[in-house]
């Protein structure tokens, strides 16, 4: 099931974070054990508007990009989980069993997109804290 949640915080300096959360992203044959690293595909982006967000052009490539992850993200090796769009910031959120794999999958398929400094990294969260530290 594809549901996602949608929050807007405001952070102590005044910017805000846009949260959509994976209400259910793990498949009903799957545990959440079986993708015990959390990895962060961070993009960084000029921003366009006052409170820091992209242009309209960036936001249509993020919307490809997503759209990429999500099909990369098939239940067997890593699960899409969140994304979090923050000032000059947007990352993607991933679980996965095997971060080599999905480096070389995504690796590929941002080289394209020039206009973004591109990081890729995670740590080991067996216990989902990360997930469950979003709205």
């Amino acid at each position: 099931m594809d549901e996602w949640s949608l929050a807007k915080l405001e952070k102590e300096d005044g910017s805000y974070w846009v949260i959509r959360k994976n209400l259910h992203p793990i498949a009903k044959n799957r545990s959440q054990n079986e993708y015990p690293i959390c990895i962060y595909l961070t993009f960084h982006y000029q921003a366009q508007t006052q409170d820091g967000f992209p242009s309209t052009i960036d936001n249509d490539a993020f919307e490809v990009i997503e759209s990429k992850i999500a099909s990369i993200c098939d239940g067997e090796h890593s699960t899409f989980v969140a994304t979090v769009f923050m000032p000059q910031i947007k990352d993607f959120i991933i679980y996965t069993s095997n971060p080599d794999r999905l480096s070389d999958l995504i690796e590929p398929m941002v080289r394209p997109y020039k206009q973004f400094k591109v990081e890729f990294g995670g740590n080991e969260d067996p216990s989902w804290n990360q997930y469950g530290s979003f709205v």
